[in-house]
This record gives C-alpha cells, sequence and structure tokens, in this order.
C-alpha cells in the first residue's frame, strides 16, 4: 500500500466511522440522560401531591393542571382521578399505578437507565481511545521520526521555534 493510501485509509476509517460512532453513541447517551431527568421530575411531582395530601382532601373532585404539548407550549388540562398515573413503562406502553405504586418503579427503572448510561460512557471511552490509536498511527506515517510535532499525537507539549510551549488540543 501507498503512503498516501495508507494516509488516505486512516483518514476516512477516522472520519466515516469512528467519528461517526462516536456521535451515534453520545446522541443515544444524552437521550437516556434526557429520560432520566423526566423520571426524576416525574418522581418529585408524585411526592409533592403526596405532601400536599391532595388525594384525601379532595376525594372525587378533579385536578386542574397546565400539560406542555411541546416546544414550552402549555394548555389547562383536568385529570378526573389523581390517585392514579400512567407512567410509560417502554417501548410504547404505558402502565397505571397508584402514587404509591409509582415511586417504587421510578426507582428502579432509573436505576436500570443509569446503568444503560455507564454502558454507553464505557462505549464512548473505547472509541475515543480507538480514534487516538488512529491518530497516533496518522502522525507516526505522516510525520518524519525526528519531527517536533510527532509529540502532539500523544498529547504532550511541545517547544516552538520560538522556545514558547504549545498547548495541546483534543483531536476528537
Amino acid at each position: 500500500m501507498a503512503f498516501n493510501e495508507k494516509v488516505l485509509a486512516y483518514e476516512a476509517f477516522l472520519n466515516e466511522k469512528l467519528r461517526h460512532d462516536l456521535k451515534i453513541v453520545m446522541d443515544q447517551r444524552d437521550s437516556v440522560y434526557e429520560e432520566v431527568a423526566e423520571y426524576m421530575i416525574l418522581k418529585q411531582t408524585i411526592e409533592k401531591l403526596k405532601r400536599s395530601n391532595f388525594q384525601e382532601a379532595n376525594v372525587g373532585e378533579n385536578m386542574k393542571t397546565q400539560m406542555d404539548i411541546g416546544c414550552s407550549f402549555y394548555v389547562q388540562a383536568v385529570i378526573p382521578d389523581p390517585k392514579r398515573i400512567c407512567v410509560k413503562i417502554g417501548y410504547g406502553f404505558f402502565a397505571e399505578f397508584t402514587l404509591d405504586e409509582a415511586l417504587p418503579f421510578i426507582d428502579k427503572k432509573v436505576e436500570f437507565m443509569n446503568q444503560k448510561v455507564e454502558n454507553l460512557t464505557h462505549q464512548v471511552c473505547s472509541i475515543k481511545a480507538k480514534i487516538k490509536i488512529v491518530l497516533e498511527n496518522f502522525f507516526t506515517c505522516v510525520l518524519p521520526h525526528d519531527s517536533k510535532f510527532k509529540n502532539m499525537a500523544y498529547g504532550w507539549r511541545i517547544k516552538t521555534p520560538s522556545g514558547l510551549e504549545d498547548q495541546h488540543v483534543e483531536h476528537y
């Protein structure tokens, strides 16, 4: 394989595969973080409802509230039975719970999603390590062995001709 072909292969693998994979995994992790935040807000809302004793004080009454329908647009809503709520359990399914039943479910769901975040974080670290290896190999191919810039691939500081130190900038 010719020198230029090797450089192009490293560049294509880095840009088309690794950086693309990194973006996908980071987007997945961000969506799981958002879902965790929604469950935590739900948990806080349930706890506030329980503390306010709304259930016992207003038996048979409707509860009025505002509901976000997207992009921070709110509409008036009426909850006919505030003693029971529907909670998203996954894959587009919802289950009806009492407020007391919902709290342990939310705790287990958040714990499960935190494990998922941890796995996705390990994947992000693995992909970043692969990117670093590809960059090191790329710099090994491109720069001569006596080059003062070669150390940039390893994240070290280098001396410029003027004697000042340049700080390493992340490559990914």
